[in-house]
């Protein structure tokens, strides 16, 4: 059966003080699927299963500065979603360049009309 629920795009950021890449990667994995596992009650009975895809970066790490951490965790997210969904990606520095393509997508879509 072909699943045609459009994709709800939520992002959540958790931070994990101490935590180095290899357990940041488990905490992720523990998360990723116990929400694959957890069906959720929608209206009429019946249930939706939900997927997240997850991008993990660390400081000081991989990056230096809390922008740089947010960056690179939304470029491994990124990557995470482009590689199938349901899945999580560990920051590497070639992702950075997933952030600019996907801004020059975003600036080269029309902009919406206003209502008439």
């Amino acid at each position: 059966m072909q699943d045609l629920t459009p994709p709800v795009r939520r992002c959540t950021a958790v931070i994990l003080p101490e935590a180095d890449a290899t357990a940041a990667m488990n905490i992720a994995e523990r998360l990723r699927a116990g929400v694959e596992r957890q069906p959720f009650g929608i209206a009429g009975g019946k249930t939706l299963g939900i997927t997240v895809s997850i991008g993990v970066a660390t400081y000081p790490q991989q990056v230096d500065s809390l922008e740089g951490l947010v960056k690179a965790a939304d470029a491994a997210l990124y990557a995470a979603k482009q590689g199938g969904r349901n899945r999580m990606c560990l920051y590497e520095p070639e992702m950075a360049s997933l952030l600019q393509t996907r801004a020059d997508v975003v600036e080269a879509a029309p902009s919406p009309r206003p209502a008439p």
